[in-house]
């Protein structure tokens, strides 16, 4: 999006201008200019999206288009931290972190199952942690 500061009008693209001078073949000069008056002198303005459903905000200082979406962001969020929390939680991957940490301390590359059958029964794991 861009704003012409000349008209302060929005708009999408700005208009492409090729001037041949009187020319035939190039190199021509090509500028862009303002769709609206013609000038040079616009800028880019940042559009910002709803970060839940993705809609065009008029108001880029709110991240939601409306109530609705920032509760669903809310809900998408709470659901995040539930499946992140049971991927932490998960005893495989405890596991691979414990092979992870002994192969980092004790300058091995040992891999999760070589870990199981020679490790971890010298570490005293029992039979009921496998």
């Amino acid at each position: 999006m861009y704003r012409c500061k000349e008209c302060t009008r929005k708009f999408e693209t700005p208009k492409k201008v090729v001037e041949t001078h009187g020319q035939i073949a190039p190199p021509f000069e090509v500028f862009y200019v303002c769709p609206f008056c013609k000038s040079t002198n616009y800028e880019r303005i940042a559009v910002s999206f709803c970060r839940c459903c993705g809609r065009r905000l008029n108001n880029s200082e709110d991240l939601y288009c409306n109530d609705n979406c920032r509760l669903n962001a809310i809900k998408l969020k709470h659901k995040e931290e539930l499946r992140k929390q049971s991927l932490i939680k998960n005893p495989l991957n405890v596991l691979m972190r414990e092979v992870e940490k002994y192969n980092n301390e004790h300058h091995t590359k040992y891999s999760y199952g070589q870990y199981i059958a020679i490790i971890k029964p010298k570490l005293g794991g029992n039979k009921n942690d496998r």
